[in-house]
């Protein structure tokens, strides 16, 4: 990840700490990942785009006192919260990072587990996939959340409302967006493919609350060729286009999403 892009991620997130652990369907899509991973106690487990700490809390949970746990992420205020949050009343030992996740300041061969709920979705897959599998021992176990393409239904509504506009914006979800590309990333990294596993994460309205501001942050660099009253009307016509979404289709609310799972092949190379 370069690293003005690294920058403006942090600085995105610092932004969303003070209200992300209020995120039930964050902390219920991290909770479902770490229970479907097939975590032991004992077990040594990164938890990559950590945010507030969700996923680590609950993977804490599985490995217990024997076992420890790092998150690592690249906000600042995200990782202050969690230190607040998950730290007391761990079970494990936890202790949490600020690094790039796919740059990790770990030996190889040094983890038994990896998980990442959510977070792949702003990271170059290759290259944090390739790291992870750097620092997992043989046998290893890597464990990734994602959306489905086209979800969740919120952010697919703003690029169709963007386009309007004439400004035409890629869906993030795309790359890991299916059952097949999913599986692929984790064979093309040298990973035996455990299981992929579709299901439905329900958002609150409350979630929706600041969904202008979260896509605005994400295609901030594309949105600057809108002039202000443009934007202004972007945001006016999303803004109207959630509301009508919300009180017309009950199914506005959910988003498909893919659990995957693979273990490190021990007759590759990891050099």
């Amino acid at each position: 990840m370069a690293d003005t892009e690294h920058t403006m991620l942090a600085e995105a997130f610092n932004d969303r700490a003070p209200t992300y652990a209020r995120s039930d369907w964050h902390r219920q899509y991290a909770e479902r990942l770490v229970e479907l991973c097939p975590l032991q106690p004992g077990w040594r487990v990164v938890d990559a785009g950590t945010g507030t700490g969700f996923a680590a809390a609950a993977a804490s949970r599985v490995v217990g006192p024997a076992g420890w746990i790092v998150g690592v992420d690249v906000s600042p205020q995200m990782l202050a919260r969690a230190r607040a949050s998950v730290v007391p009343s761990a079970p494990s030992r936890v202790m949490f990072l600020r690094a790039d996740a796919t740059r990790l300041p770990l030996p190889s061969r040094s983890v038994d587990a990896v998980i990442c709920s959510a977070a792949l979705l702003y990271m170059p897959v290759g290259a944090a996939l390739a790291e992870w599998r750097r620092i997992l021992r043989p046998g290893g176990v890597i464990g990734f959340s994602t959306m489905q393409a086209g979800h969740p239904p919120a952010a697919s509504l703003f690029r169709r409302v963007a386009a309007s506009f004439g400004v035409h914006l890629s869906d993030p979800s795309a790359p890991l967006g299916s059952d097949e590309a999913c599986r692929e990333a984790l064979s093309s990294q040298g990973f035996d493919v455990r299981a992929v596993t579709s299901e439905t994460v329900h958002f609150q309205p409350s979630d929706l609350e600041r969904a202008w501001d979260v896509h605005a942050r994400m295609y901030a660099n594309e949105l600057r060729v809108l002039s202000p009253r443009d934007r202004a009307q972007l945001e006016a016509a999303y803004r109207d286009a959630l509301d009508a979404a919300q009180h017309t289709n009950p199914a506005f609310y959910d988003a498909a999403v893919l659990y995957a799972f693979g273990t490190v092949l021990a007759t590759k190379s990891t050099t």
